[in-house]
């Protein structure tokens, strides 16, 4: 089947199992131990992670630990405050998590050596779509029971009461948590207006549905940047575009209690003076990670309101605009640097272009040079 699952690979190859290790602790799978903190105190990371020598670059931590309390603290830090209870198998816990922050997206990939049951509550910070790509879980989700299988995903909504009943021992689980204020900014800038509700998913996701598989295409992105920290979409600018896409297609692809909203397309008019005041904004801060979703948002528009202004007010998409405005600062940088020190690609990656080939040709086409042409000469 063409979904997720087709990425196991990633997904599977993310942890090295340490045997041996003594319960109490938390190891990374570098073999260091590093105790959790306790409530109040910063979230653990890795110290020796490849991504910390890149700037801009959330580090994949990694963590094995056979300890109840610090597993349910780790759950905690990285979803949500939950009780965990051993169900059935022998040794320790084995819980094993790969863990990727983007943003206001949390992508995790986890697995125990013993079947447990996880009673969160009510997530109410966030929403939680759960894959089985091993194994399955069982859980219910505000009354009602679902099995999460090759399948068959689950949805858990911040104003559900989540328990996953079963999680079968070595059953693995690649689990997106997506911030509530994420969501519901996303959605106030598809209709111009803000949820006076909650947004409630349906909580059985068919990863077979034709309506759904482009979105969960859109998942498997996140998998191989989770596990690969040189992968590009690991640039912070890229994680909040794909961190805004993910929601927007969330919004879009899966059935919720305000679909009939979108699918009216309830948009306010705009008129140039919101068009200007968005150019005003990238204008005046283009080193911000801008998404439309943003923007729409600040002025007070729909995401497609605010895309039409753009091209009948300056030809452009809203994002061509910021990438025009981020050109000539690069260009305006690239005149001012000295050769000797600073490189293209230092200053390319530093406004968001980490495709090298693609950002000369576009320079190129621009300002009728090779942005090395420009450092070098001023």
């Amino acid at each position: 089947m063409d979904t997720i699952l087709a990425d196991r690979r990633y997904a599977m190859t993310i942890f090295r199992t340490e045997p041996g290790r003594q319960p109490g602790r938390v190891r990374h799978t570098d073999g260091s131990a590093l105790p959790l903190s306790r409530p109040g105190q910063d979230r653990p990371r890795r110290d020796d992670n490849l991504d910390a020598a890149r700037p801009g670059v959330n580090p994949v931590e990694r963590y094995r630990t056979d300890d109840i309390e610090w597993a349910c603290q780790l759950g905690a830090q990285v979803y949500y405050p939950q009780r965990l209870v051993v169900l059935e198998g022998h040794g320790g816990l084995g819980m094993e998590l790969a863990v990727k922050r983007y943003g206001q997206v949390t992508v995790g990939s986890m697995t125990y050596s013993r079947s447990v049951r996880i009673e969160c509550g009510v997530l109410d910070t966030g929403y939680n779509i759960n894959i089985a790509t091993t194994g399955t879980v069982e859980a219910t989700a505000g009354g009602r029971r679902l099995k999460l299988m090759d399948d068959t995903a689950g949805v858990f909504n911040p104003v559900d009461d989540t328990t996953l009943d079963h999680w079968s021992r070595r059953s693995h689980v690649v689990g997106f948590k997506l911030d509530r204020e994420l969501v519901e900014r996303t959605f106030q800038a598809l209709t111009g207006s803000p949820s006076r509700r909650p947004i409630v998913f349906a909580n059985r996701l068919d990863l077979t549905s034709p309506t759904v598989r482009p979105w969960i295409h859109l998942l498997q992105a996140f998998v191989p940047a989770a596990t690969n920290p040189f992968s590009v979409n690991s640039h912070w600018l890229m994680e909040r575009e794909m961190s805004s896409m993910l929601a927007t297609g969330m919004l879009l692809s899966l059935p919720h209690s305000h679909s009939s909203m979108l699918a009216s397309g309830a948009d306010r008019s705009t008129s140039e003076r919101n068009a200007r005041r968005a150019a005003a904004m990238m204008e005046a801060h283009p080193e911000d990670p801008w998404s439309v979703e943003d923007i729409a948002c600040a002025v007070g528009v729909a995401v497609r309101t605010l895309e039409s202004a753009f091209r009948k007010h300056f030809d452009l998409t809203p994002r061509q605009f910021l990438r025009s405005v981020r050109l000539e600062r690069i260009h305006e940088d690239l005149r001012s640097a000295d050769p000797q020190q600073t490189t293209v690609a230092e200053i390319a990656y530093r406004w968001g272009f980490t495709h090298l080939g693609r950002f000369s040709a576009v320079y190129r086409q621009r300002f009728g040079v090779l942005p090395s042409e420009t450092l070098r000469n001023g």
